[in-house]
């Protein structure tokens, strides 16, 4: 750690500074980001570089680019990710990107094969809005390989507190890469005790594939 945290060095296996996920994880939550699809990468191993200096904040990290998959699966090529934040009163922006080879993951129905990826997103976050919280992502990009393609989404999720105890969450997204995907989602949050929650939410996801999901989560 640096003099007051104004510039840290992170080694080790770490979420990427890039987009929403610097600041909201939604791995143990029901209502998804879109990584699985516009990165296919979430969490690598690699060294970072961030801090903050007055209202901003920045990340560095240079990384392998292969996930939760094995060292050993790396073949030399580097995933560099970068975010720069402005941190206001009544909102959060943050302006990402992303270079480099990954090792997909079976989400992103590439068969486990490396993708060379750029991307740049814009992501943010709402405060100060009483009982309301509202996160935002746009991210366009490009696919490298045989045939060079461009993609890319977006994503609003809503966060309502209804009482101290119960919180209503909403989720509508898009993904375009080879035919497009469409993400609608609802489900309510109540917290029984203090860091015990029970959450119940339904996804549905239509366009280039269908499906509806249901889950109940304690």
């Amino acid at each position: 750690k640096g003099p007051l945290g104004h510039w840290n060095v992170r080694a080790g296996h770490y979420i990427l500074p890039f987009g929403l996920l610097e600041s909201h994880d939604t791995e143990r939550l029901l209502l998804a980001t879109l990584e699985p699809f516009s990165l296919g990468i979430k969490l690598d191993t690699g060294l970072e570089l961030f801090g903050f200096q007055g209202p901003l904040d920045y990340a560095l990290s240079v990384s392998q680019g292969v996930g939760r998959r094995r060292l050993t699966d790396v073949d030399g090529d580097k995933l560099v990710v970068g975010r720069l934040g402005w941190d206001r009163e009544a909102f959060t922006v943050g302006l990402s990107g992303l270079i480099g080879k990954v090792l997909q993951a079976e989400e992103a129905e590439l068969n486990g094969g490396s993708l060379y990826e750029k991307r740049l997103a814009l992501d943010l976050t709402t405060k100060n809005m009483g009982p309301l919280i509202v996160r935002m992502e746009g991210i366009l990009g490009e696919n490298g390989g045989p045939h060079t393609q461009t993609v890319g989404g977006g994503l609003v999720l809503a966060d309502y507190a209804l009482s101290p105890k119960l919180e209503l969450n909403l989720k509508v997204g898009h993904w375009q890469e080879r035919g497009g995907r469409d993400f609608l989602g609802a489900g309510l949050t109540y917290q029984v005790v203090k860091g015990l929650f029970i959450r119940v939410a339904d996804t549905y996801q239509f366009g280039q594939e269908e499906r509806n999901v249901a889950a109940v989560q304690l």
